[in-house]
């Protein structure tokens, strides 16, 4: 999909024999996208509790957290909240793929087998 996404003037989504989504790779980014990713990683329990009281929508997996941003603003708020609490590394910011495109418009996800569930 990451070829698709690079090198495709359209791609067509099909799910069921039948075309769900077709247009250019920026157009179906723009459109079923969804929103940037904050990933933060190696993040104390101390960290993890504080960022989920401060941004209840995060999520954590161990001492990884993942936070959805709507923008440029929502990501410096979060990025000056990290920096307030000294964690200035192992951080990554996420845009969307034509993959998650896929999975939201197939209504599925991939295991870690890289099977649909």
């Amino acid at each position: 999909m990451e070829e698709a996404q690079v090198l495709a003037d359209r791609i067509a989504i099909i799910n069921k024999g039948k075309i769900v989504a077709e247009d250019s790779p920026h157009v179906l980014l723009e459109k079923y996208g969804g929103k940037k990713t904050v990933v933060i990683e190696e993040t104390s329990s101390e960290l993890a509790l504080k960022f989920r009281e401060q941004f209840p929508t995060a999520d954590v997996f161990g001492s990884t957290i993942s936070i959805e941003a709507e923008d440029a603003s929502e990501i410096a708020t979060i990025l000056e909240f990290l920096a307030k609490m000294g964690h200035e590394r192992d951080i990554t910011i996420k845009n969307p793929s034509i993959e998650d495109v896929f999975l939201r418009m197939i209504g599925s996800k991939i295991t870690e087998e890289g099977e649909l569930a």
